[in-house]
C-alpha cells in the first residue's frame, strides 16, 4: 500500500521522538486505568438506559 506524502512535512513528533524523554511511572498508569474504568462504566450506563 502506497501512502501519499505531503511536499513539505514541518514537524513530526511521534512516539519514537519522545520514547526517551518518557519514564514509566505507574501510579500514573493506574490513575489511567481508574479513570478507563470510570468512562467505560459511564458508557455502559448510557447505553442500558437508551
Amino acid at each position: 500500500m502506497m501512502l501519499r506524502h505531503p511536499q513539505k512535512v514541518s514537524a513530526f513528533v511521534g512516539p519514537n521522538t519522545v520514547g526517551p524523554w518518557l519514564k514509566f511511572d505507574p501510579t500514573a498508569v493506574r490513575l489511567c486505568d481508574q479513570r478507563l474504568e470510570l468512562v467505560l462504566e459511564r458508557l455502559r450506563a448510557f447505553l442500558h438506559e437508551t
